[in-house]
């Protein structure tokens, strides 16, 4: 008996969110990998203020169009959210953090995606 296991990769990085409010964009993925995207990881811990996490697709090779919008609420929310879906890797999409006001000051938010093939 066989099993087929296919190959898991973490992309990591740390995005700063600028204190100039506003939604800002986390990370792109340009679709030009096999695959798909099990998963998103955004450690939230240094944010003070509820805000939203949105996800986009790029549709038609140009304009990217809502997927996904998940409210981060803080002392409520978890510090580490994880956002369960699979894109495929071919397709280019961005993640992007609004803060509900204004923060104050810039804050790191590392992230990680799970890239399998």
């Amino acid at each position: 008996m066989s099993l087929w296991k296919s190959k898991t990769t973490n992309v990591s990085g740390t995005f700063t969110y600028l204190d100039a409010g506003a939604e800002q964009t986390i990370f792109t993925v340009i679709g030009v990998q096999r695959g798909f995207i099990d998963g998103i990881i955004l450690d939230l811990n240094s944010i003070t203020l509820d805000g939203l996490i949105r996800i986009y697709s790029r549709v038609d090779g140009t304009n990217y169009r809502l997927l996904v919008t998940h409210t981060y609420t803080v002392g409520v929310d978890p510090v580490g959210v994880f956002l369960d879906m699979k894109i495929p890797a071919n397709v280019n999409f961005l993640v992007s953090y609004e803060e509900s006001a204004d923060e104050g000051a810039g804050r790191a938010i590392p992230y990680v995606y799970i890239l399998s093939e």
